[in-house]
């Protein structure tokens, strides 16, 4: 083998050691997940003075800054940098390079979690909706029965006494009352019902 060829196999073994590869099943003692999904076992998680963690032999499955892995799933808040995963007894949820689950329950979005928009996310629990903060504090209390993602130059649509129907793969809100929250989760204003705008 020439000197360039063991060159190039031993960095390509230094990265291959580094980051994890897209499918590899990364384990941390008997605890083993998979870095090309973004579900979370319950092993992978531990509880601390009432605080969810994730193990830190997981975290450069999402952190790593190769791209390797799901680290696509990272996102920038407020000069943070966050990761998402489905979590056990938490939906799914964002958590911050040390670990620390910082939101639970986010509302889905395309098979994933909701984006923050303005350093707030949509939460949801028992049909109960709301937005949190970096910080998983309830910027807008879960009173709403729905809400939409953001829309750019609108804000978030939010609905009192809709009902939530799905086909099976999709779902969606029909019928009560709609309005506008703006980019600080404060009520601007009346909103057009979206079922009704869309079949316009």
């Amino acid at each position: 083998m020439t000197p360039l060829a063991k060159a190039i196999q031993f960095t390509v073994l230094v990265i291959a050691s580094a980051f994890p590869l897209v499918g590899e099943v990364v384990k941390v003692g008997t605890c083993a997940v998979d870095s090309e999904l973004l579900i979370l076992p319950d092993c992978a998680v531990v509880n601390r003075s009432g605080n969810l963690y994730i193990v830190h032999g997981f975290l450069r499955t999402f952190f790593s800054d190769g791209g390797f892995g799901i680290a696509v799933s990272t996102v920038m808040v407020e000069g943070h940098r966050l990761a998402w995963s489905d979590i056990p007894h938490a939906g799914w949820a964002y958590f911050n390079r040390n670990g620390l689950v910082v939101v639970k329950n986010v509302a889905t979005m395309d098979n994933g979690a909701s984006q923050f928009h303005h350093g707030l996310v949509r939460v949801t629990i028992s049909n109960k909706w709301g937005l949190a903060n970096i910080r998983g504090e309830m910027v807008v209390p879960m009173t709403y029965d729905g809400i939409l993602e953001y829309e750019e130059s609108y804000g978030w649509r939010v609905c009192s006494g809709c009902r939530t129907e799905s086909d099976g793969e999709h779902s969606w809100f029909v019928g009560g009352k709609w309005q506008w929250l703006d980019q600080k989760g404060r009520l601007s204003g009346e909103a057009p019902d979206p079922m009704v705008s869309r079949n316009e």
